[in-house]
């Protein structure tokens, strides 16, 4: 039987690989469609893309050589990009040979640098590309990619030209939470989820430690992450604090229920999830970004969502915070979920990816 092949290809951190992730958890669901494609996931040697990739048994995973562009300079930024642009010149010629050897007839980009020599060489061989950003302010990849797709997709209206708004892709585990065993959690006190596993971590968790001492009957749920997970010795001592390494999103879900406000970064997925589920924002946008695409993100959520931007500076202070959690210290939000189409995203790309 003759399979139709599709391709994605995307790299870097969880939240531009999870998107991705989330569209084969949505053709797993439909055997039809599993039998019916072939799915392959091009992405980097020994990356998180790859040990993601096998936990589903239709996708054959490509490893391919990868590099980056990096925009500052000093000599060894130089000997690196140097380096680099022989890998992506080597993965252009790779991926040449993987589109034709895999007849792959769409391909589906999801940012980042492993994703440009892939797109490049399927518009060489007439292959339709399909591209998602997440971000307000498209990323150098995607906007490469964006000139080259057939299809291009946005997350917010009025973004990028030639756009179609689908939001963004999030998992339906999210629908069914795993419980997590918090002892002597109270469901009836007001409770704060951080979100906390990126650059520059040391600076709201010197703030978190604060409110937990100014606010002994609120409760704090934190996200560390496996980067920065060693930095739990500094909450031991408290009892209205329960601090978490590396979650599944089921887990995940179930803290988003039991959350009335959040404080975290950018990502553009977990603002998305935070807002499905419900709970009021407190975005700190990563300061020295490219083009300052996390406070335009974050610029979204307060317009849009009436959420709140706080700017990080060198010097924490916990006033800014304590001015929007003192309004929350007794709030609980209705458990009921977000009303809207969550399912959008995964069947508009679906059904262009099927065309």
């Amino acid at each position: 039987m003759e399979h139709y092949a599709i391709c994605f290809t995307g790299w870097w951190t969880w939240w531009h690989v999870f998107p991705i992730t989330a569209l084969l958890e949505y053709a797993q669901q439909d055997n039809e469609m599993t039998t019916k494609c072939k799915l392959y996931r091009f992405g980097s040697y020994n990356s998180l893309e790859s040990d993601i990739a096998r936990q589903f048994p239709a996708v054959h995973f490509i490893p391919v050589a990868s590099g980056k562009l990096r925009r500052y300079w000093d000599w060894d930024a130089f000997f690196k990009n140097v380096a680099d642009m022989v890998k992506v010149i080597w993965w252009f010629f790779q991926s040449l040979w993987y589109l034709k050897k895999y007849k792959i007839q769409k391909v589906f980009c999801k940012w980042w640098y492993v994703a440009l020599p892939v797109s490049f060489a399927a518009k060489m061989l007439g292959i339709p590309i399909l591209v998602h950003e997440s971000d307000t302010h498209i990323g150098l990849t995607n906007k490469l990619v964006w000139t080259l797709a057939w299809k291009r997709y946005s997350w917010f209206p009025w973004t990028f030209p030639n756009e179609r708004v689908v939001g963004q892709i999030l998992s339906h585990t999210l629908r069914n939470p795993t419980p997590i065993e918090l002892p002597n959690f109270d469901q009836q006190r007001t409770t704060l989820i951080v979100i906390w596993w990126s650059q520059w971590s040391n600076y709201l968790l010197t703030i978190v430690e604060q409110l937990c001492v100014k606010y002994p009957l609120m409760q704090f749920l934190v996200v560390l992450g496996l980067k920065n997970k060693q930095q739990a010795e500094r909450f031991v001592h408290q009892n209205n604090i329960w601090t978490f390494d590396f979650l599944q999103q089921k887990q995940l879900a179930y803290l988003y229920q039991l959350a009335d406000l959040a404080c975290t970064r950018w990502s553009a997925t977990t603002l998305a999830e935070l807002h499905w589920f419900g709970v009021k924002k407190i975005i700190v946008p990563l300061p020295y970004t490219w083009w300052n695409h996390q406070e335009i993100n974050a610029d979204r959520y307060v317009e849009q969502y009436n959420d709140y931007k706080i700017l990080q500076t060198d010097q924490p202070t916990i006033q800014a915070y304590t001015a929007i959690i003192d309004q929350y210290q007794w709030y609980k939000k209705p458990s009921s979920l977000q009303n809207g189409d969550f399912t959008s995203a995964h069947t508009i790309i679906w059904a262009d990816l099927l065309e």
